[in-house]
């Protein structure tokens, strides 16, 4: 399973680091990313959007080769969110220091890619708002019950 892993994380590093993003945190089986960090970038939405066209992509690209290592179709599938916002960065923890980005912004980020399903990227209504005409284009709106959020929320399925 690591080696499944590795290809993973490989990809996901790529894609973000080819858009400015900053590999915050491997997961398990997820990866956290900051665009806009430490550098200010205006376009960080559609960097963000565009890293995670690009996983999706670079992650079906891979099905076959890992379907002919004994792996299961789509085992690379893979459920993105995307949020923009202010984020709080600093060590955290007392006995177990971790430097990493948290708050209410990196909240919805993370639930967003808990409802997406596999080749899905949901971004939220900012960061959906921050892109341009043609990375917006063929976006549809729908509503989301998200863990936490008493309401559905809306996101743009990218």
């Amino acid at each position: 399973m690591h080696e499944l892993l590795d290809v993973f994380y490989d990809e996901c590093a790529g894609a973000i680091w080819e858009h400015d993003g900053l590999l915050n945190k491997t997961i398990g089986d997820a990866v956290m990313a900051i665009f806009n960090f430490p550098i200010a970038r205006p376009d960080h939405a559609r960097q963000a959007v565009s890293a995670a066209r690009e996983i999706q992509r670079r992650c079906t690209a891979r099905d076959a080769a890992l379907i002919a290592q004994g792996f299961e179709a789509g085992v690379l599938g893979v459920g993105i969110g995307v949020h923009t916002g202010i984020a709080s960065f600093g060590e955290f923890g007392r006995m177990h220091k971790d430097f990493t980005a948290i708050g209410d912004t990196v909240n919805l980020a993370a639930r967003l890619q808990a409802a997406a399903r596999p080749g899905e990227v949901l971004a939220s209504p900012a960061a959906f708002q921050r892109l341009d005409g043609e990375a917006a284009a063929g976006a549809s709106a729908r509503k989301y019950p998200l863990k936490g959020y008493a309401e559905p929320v809306t996101a743009y399925l990218m």
